[in-house]
C-alpha cells in the first residue's frame, strides 16, 4: 500500500480513537458548561490558502493529498480582508513577528487576493509559501503551506503527520519528579499563595507544576533560580532567559506545565499576567502553551513588538510554523492580561481567548489542529505518565539585552464534557 494511503488510514483511525474517548468521557463527566468563555470577538472566522481550476471547487493547500501545478492561489473566504502579503521562503526571524516582516513577493489588495506564482523562478526542491492576511479589524492572520518545485509544477503534499516510527521513545523523562506525578485531574488550580509541591522555585517552594518541557536543543530546561513563588502577593515570578521554542531554536527555559487528559475532556487552560515589566519591543513574551513538545504546540502570549504589545496565537507543527494570528497593538495601562486556551478533542480545535486590564474575556481565534494534540496514538505515550499532552505557562526575553520578570497571578486547568451530537456521523469504523 502506498505511504500516502497508509497515512490517510492512520489519521482516520486516530481521529476515530479521539472521538470514541470523547464519547466515553461525555457519558462519564457530570454535566457540561457553555462552549463560550465570554463574548465572541470580531472576525474570528478562519482563512485558508486555496488553489483550483477556474470551473472547479477550490482546494486548500493545507489539506490532505498532493496538489500539482498550483500556479494560481488565493485566500478563502475573502470577507474582511484588506490585503494579503505573500512570501516565499521568508527568514525565520521575520516569522517571529506576529504580522510577519520582510519584503513580500507580492501584495494582493482586491478579492480574491490571488497570487500568480512564477514557477520558473523557483529552484527545484522544497519551498514555504506564507500568506500574511491583514484584516480590516487590525488583526493579521498568517497561514503557511509547504511544497516542492518539480520542473514546471509546485507540489503541495498536504499536512505532514507524525508517525509512531518518527516519534520519540514512549519512555518519558519526567525528572525531577516521578512520572506518576505528572498528569493532574481537572479542576486543577494554582494561586501561588502556598507550597503546592511539584517543581520547586529558588527557595524550595513547590510551584504546583509537574512538568517542564525539555528543550530539544539540549539541557533540562528547568532553572529553579529563575522561579519564585511570592505567597504574600500570590504570584509566580519567572525571570526570563533568551530561550524560545520557535522553529529550529528549541531552547526555551522554564516552560512549566502539567499533564493533561486531552482525549477525554474539553480542556481549558487559563492564566493572568500582572505587573508587566517594561515592554521594549524586543519580542519579550509570556503566556500559555499547550502541546506535546517544542516542535508541536500552540502558544497564546502577550508579546512586545517594536510598535507595541500585542496578543499572539501561534501553532507550530512538526517544527514548522503552521499558522498564527496577532491583534493590533494593545494597551496594558491597567497592567493585566487574562489568557485562555480551550482544547476540544471532538472538533480537533483549540480556541484562544483574552481579556485586558480586568475586562471580560473575548474569543480571539480558533485553529484546527491534528489528533496528535489529543493523545490519539497510545503507542507513543509512556504508561507511567498516562498522557503525551501537556500545558502551562512560560516566559522569554528573546532579544532583550538583559532580563525581564513576568508575574503570573494564577493558573487553572478545567474540564468540560465533550459535545458530540453534531459529530457522531464522523465516526466511521472499519476504515
Amino acid at each position: 500500500m502506498r505511504r500516502g494511503a497508509t497515512e490517510s488510514i492512520r489519521r482516520q483511525r486516530a481521529r476515530a480513537a479521539v472521538l470514541l474517548l470523547a464519547l466515553l468521557a461525555a457519558m462519564i463527566l457530570p454535566g457540561r458548561v457553555s462552549n463560550a468563555a465570554g463574548p465572541v470577538g470580531p472576525g474570528t472566522r478562519d482563512f485558508a490558502i486555496v488553489t483550483g481550476l477556474p470551473d472547479g471547487l477550490p482546494t486548500p493547500l493545507a489539506g490532505a493529498g498532493a496538489i500539482r501545478d498550483a500556479s494560481v492561489i488565493w485566500i478563502s473566504p475573502a470577507d474582511g480582508i484588506e490585503q494579503v502579503r505573500y512570501f516565499i521562503d521568508p527568514a525565520s526571524s521575520n516569522l517571529e513577528y506576529g504580522a510577519v516582516r520582510g519584503k513580500p513577493v507580492a501584495v494582493a489588495t482586491e478579492a480574491p487576493f490571488a497570487l500568480q506564482l512564477d514557477l520558473e523562478s523557483l529552484s527545484h526542491g522544497p519551498h514555504t509559501l506564507v500568506a500574511a492576511i491583514d484584516l480590516a479589524d487590525g488583526r493579521t492572520v498568517v497561514k503557511t503551506a509547504r511544497g516542492e518545485a518539480r520542473g514546471e509544477s509546485l507540489v503541495f503534499a498536504g499536512e505532514a503527520a507524525a508517525t509512531a516510527a518518527d516519534a520519540a521513545s514512549p519512555l518519558a523523562d519526567c525528572a525531577p519528579l516521578a512520572c506518576s506525578q505528572v498528569k493532574v485531574a481537572a479542576p486543577y488550580t494554582l494561586t501561588f499563595d502556598s507550597d503546592r509541591g511539584g517543581l520547586e522555585d529558588k527557595n524550595g517552594v513547590g510551584t504546583g507544576f509537574t512538568w517542564v518541557d525539555k528543550p530539544t536543543a539540549g539541557g533540562t530546561g528547568y532553572i529553579p533560580a529563575n522561579l519564585e513563588v511570592n505567597a504574600t502577593a500570590g504570584v509566580l515570578s519567572i525571570t526570563t532567559t533568551p530561550g524560545i521554542a520557535f522553529l529550529a531554536e528549541n531552547n526555551q527555559d522554564n516552560a512549566l506545565g502539567v499533564g493533561i487528559d486531552a482525549a477525554r475532556q474539553v480542556s481549558a487552560l487559563e492564566t493572568r499576567l500582572v505587573n508587566f515589566p517594561a515592554m521594549t519591543g524586543e519580542l519579550e513574551q509570556a503566556g500559555l502553551w499547550y502541546g506535546t513538545d517544542d516542535d508541536n504546540y500552540l502558544k497564546l502570549v502577550v508579546i512586545s513588538e517594536p510598535e507595541g504589545p500585542r496578543i499572539q496565537f501561534v501553532e507550530e507543527r512538526n517544527g514548522a510554523l503552521q499558522q498564527q494570528v496577532v491583534t493590533p497593538v494593545i494597551s496594558l495601562a491597567g497592567g493585566s492580561a487574562q489568557l485562555r486556551l480551550r482544547a476540544d478533542p471532538v472538533r480537533l480545535a483549540v480556541t484562544a481567548y483574552y481579556g485586558l486590564n480586568g475586562g471580560a474575556l473575548q474569543e480571539f481565534h480558533t485553529f484546527q489542529t491534528p489528533p496528535e494534540l489529543f493523545n490519539s496514538d497510545s503507542s507513543i505515550i509512556d504508561p507511567a505518565v498516562g498522557t503525551g499532552v501537556f500545558g502551562g505557562v512560560f516566559a522569554s526575553d528573546r532579544f532583550l539585552q538583559g532580563v525581564a520578570v513576568f508575574q503570573f497571578d494564577y493558573f487553572t486547568l478545567t474540564a468540560e464534557a465533550p459535545v458530540l451530537r453534531a459529530f457522531l456521523p464522523m465516526l466511521r469504523f472499519g476504515q
